[in-house]
């Protein structure tokens, strides 16, 4: 790989490896962006939280003795306060950015704006907040998220963000360390032999996959655990977390990550994959409600025409597993109970994190953007999202048929 090029997002959607690069050019130290206001009534608050899993060996070293660690950054219901705002990350984060990419620490530290406020108390409210966990794609960080996170905490959720070390672009661990991505978390990273057929590819790709996925969904039912802790004894948060009604999300591998741990965990009320795919087969009945919000020629992919084939480039090896993965995201809907399957045109793959936003602040960041207007496309999984849990999680009317009304770019292809 080129000095200057970081692989952010790895496409398990589609089965195929997709590089999106940060820092061909690096940016200048006068570049500036600032993240759009959410639209909730709440102003918003950050934090972040480093544990250790003492219970579990930490798979992706050689050292014997290490523990599983998760890094996680809060955003939440804030009370009205004069605080400064937070940094987009942690200087520890924008030093490893900045190593691997060029792009200056000052950028990153103080020219991205966001809205959260750091350390700030949490809003007043008559009732416990939701809480929803949420999981990065593959290569990616939570804070590429922050629009979606933003705008669900002004609506009254409290978001974990989870930081899955080693698969995540960099993870600042509880010592200090920032680890970077590694191929040994890289659920498309499969030796395969001479000769090897496409069935074989495409079972050596879930193989790889389901037990990634069982790593990063135990990272997830773990942070349930700190948070559970947390109301519990916590100065900011004890006794004001809903650890009862609680949902899980993510993008991409995150999004198959989610899904894996609804089915594992019974603390998880619900979840919402966000254009990823699946490696195993689903049960016959799934008694979750489950959103799916993914981009037209991602669902495409269950059944490609030889148009899709030809537009994406697939070889002939490579279909096989395509097909199985996406077919499985289709029995999922057909499954769930309720299921919610929403595609939104002229949207790609990474227009379901900020890189759309960022684009012109972290040069790199336009591949697999569709032609929709970033911030449009952001906006509307957003409303998906807030009214897909805002039902499940808070037994609000359902809405979501109202949706494709507001925002014609969406369908419901399966649901109601």
């Amino acid at each position: 790989m080129k000095q200057m090029l970081i692989v952010l997002c790895v496409i398990v959607a589609a089965g195929i490896v997709l590089n999106v690069g940060i820092g061909a050019q690096p940016p200048s130290q006068t570049s500036s962006f600032k993240y759009p206001a959410p639209n909730g009534s709440y102003h918003v608050g950050r934090t972040a939280y480093y544990w250790i899993d003492d219970n579990r060996e930490e798979t992706f070293t050689d050292e014997p003795n290490d523990r599983r660690q998760v890094a996680v950054t809060v955003w939440y219901p804030a009370a009205e306060t004069d605080a400064t705002g937070s940094s987009w990350i942690v200087p520890e984060l924008a030093q490893s950015y900045e190593a691997q990419t060029g792009a200056p620490i000052g950028l990153l530290m103080s020219g991205i704006q966001v809205n959260a406020r750091t350390g700030v108390d949490l809003a007043e409210s008559d009732t416990p907040f939701p809480v929803l966990v949420m999981s990065h794609g593959s290569g990616l960080l939570p804070e590429l998220y922050t629009t979606t996170a933003e705008a669900l905490a002004s609506h009254g959720f409290v978001v974990f963000g989870v930081s899955h070390p080693y698969n995540a672009l960099a993870a600042l661990l509880a010592d200090g360390q920032v680890v970077l991505a590694s191929p040994a978390a890289d659920p498309v990273n499969i030796e395969v032999a001479p000769g090897a057929s496409a069935v074989d590819i495409a079972e050596l790709t879930d193989e790889r996959g389901t037990s990634l996925l069982e790593v990063q969904a135990d990272d997830l039912r773990f942070v349930l655990d700190q948070v559970e802790r947390l109301n519990g004894s916590d100065t900011r948060f004890m006794g004001r977390l809903d650890v009862e009604h609680v949902g899980v999300f993510g993008h991409s591998f995150g999004g198959a990550t989610s899904v894996v741990a609804l089915l594992a965990d019974s603390r998880f009320d619900a979840a919402a994959i966000i254009d990823g795919s699946l490696f195993a087969d689903v049960p016959d009945a799934v008694d979750h409600p489950i959103l799916g919000i993914f981009a037209d020629e991602t669902l495409a992919l269950a059944a490609p025409t030889e148009a899709d084939i030809a537009a994406l480039g697939l070889r002939p090896e490579e279909i096989e597993r395509v097909t199985r993965t996406m077919g499985r995201m289709t029995d999922l809907f057909a499954r769930a109970q309720p299921g919610y399957l929403v595609q939104i045109a002229d949207t790609k793959h990474m227009n379901f994190s900020d890189a759309g936003l960022l684009a012109d602040v972290l040069p790199g960041l336009t591949e697999q953007l569709g032609m929709i207007e970033p911030a449009y496309s952001l906006e509307i999984t957003n409303a998906y999202l807030l009214t897909f849990f805002d039902e499940t999680l808070r037994n609000a009317p359902s809405a979501l048929a109202n949706l494709p009304d507001q925002y014609p770019q969406s369908t419901i292809v399966s649901g109601s």
